[in-house]
């Protein structure tokens, strides 16, 4: 069951109906909406055999490795070698159906050089194989990767959608769930599913109230706690933004308020794409946003 996004799912549908597949595809949007599980369910419609079997061997997926490194946890970039493994087992004839799919998750993780090995594929299609891109930094993806593909765009689902599906679950904070969840049904999932990261989540709302607060020697252990796990701080400073994001448009008739929040947004979204994108001290990084918010 995908939850939000419908058009996309129901458009998918279709076309792995019709036939009318396009050799490679980008799908964009926030984090947690969905878009691996319903590029993989529409890779499962194509590759299917004339019987209806599926063919699990035509389907390639590709996505970044989680290094630990000095008890830091980091997203690695996708390199060559993952493209080069991949495209050998594109150029493979299907076992049953018609396509052979590589699906490559966090895309804007692959390295300049994985790209354009990569951006011969795309250019030069051998009719049996379908890509599929997932990213939710499409800017970071080479632009002649991006014209030749064709893009489909996910959106955050409403809160009220979200909390409506949360409550299937009989559980008395769903209203708490759709918040939390920034609009996207995969963090939902987790809230409803694990305990500790819904009290996790509470305790990060909790965290930029006391950053906000200007309480220094809180920054500091803020700043040391969340240089141990990138990947968590990652999630943490996403709830930062979307929390002051909806503060601003709280209080959008103030104008002066409005402009305050985002600037704090700003401050974050800048400090965030360095620790994900650069191997620059982690720990500095962290300690110098927590002293400029």
């Amino acid at each position: 069951m995908f939850i939000g996004n419908k058009k996309i799912v129901d458009y998918l549908n279709k076309i792995s109906e019709s036939g009318k597949i396009s050799q490679a595809y980008i799908f964009s949007g926030p984090e947690g909406v969905g878009k691996f599980s319903v590029a993989k369910n529409f890779a499962e419609r194509i590759i299917k055999s004339e019987n209806g079997e599926k063919k699990n061997q035509d389907l390639i997926i590709v996505r970044p490795v989680i290094e630990e490194k000095k008890g830091v946890l980091r997203e690695k970039v996708i390199c060559i070698d993952q493209i080069k493994q991949a495209q050998e087992k594109l150029a493979l004839f299907p076992s049953g159906g018609k396509y052979r799919v590589l699906i490559i998750d966090n895309a804007h993780r692959l390295n300049i050089v994985a790209q354009n090995a990569l951006l011969k594929n795309i250019e030069e299609p051998n009719g049996t194989s379908v890509i599929i891109l997932i990213t939710h930094q499409e800017g970071k993806i080479l632009k002649t990767i991006g014209s030749r593909c064709q893009k489909i765009k996910f959106n955050s689902v409403s809160l009220d959608e979200i909390k409506k599906w949360a409550q299937n679950f009989e559980i008395s904070n769903a209203q708490e769930i759709s918040f939390f969840s920034m609009g996207r049904p995969a963090i939902a999932k987790r809230l409803i599913e694990d305990k500790k990261f819904f009290n996790d989540s509470r305790e990060t709302f909790s965290e930029l109230k006391m950053i906000l607060s200007g309480n220094e020697n809180v920054k500091f252990d803020l700043a040391e706690r969340y240089s141990k796990d990138l990947m968590t701080a990652s999630e943490k400073l996403r709830l930062w933004i979307w929390i002051l994001r909806f503060e601003a448009y709280r209080n959008i008739r103030d104008k002066k308020k409005t402009k305050a929040f985002y600037g704090l947004v700003e401050k974050i979204e800048n400090n965030l794409n360095i620790l994900e994108f650069s191997n620059a001290n982690s720990r500095l990084i962290l300690e110098n946003l927590m002293m400029d918010l």
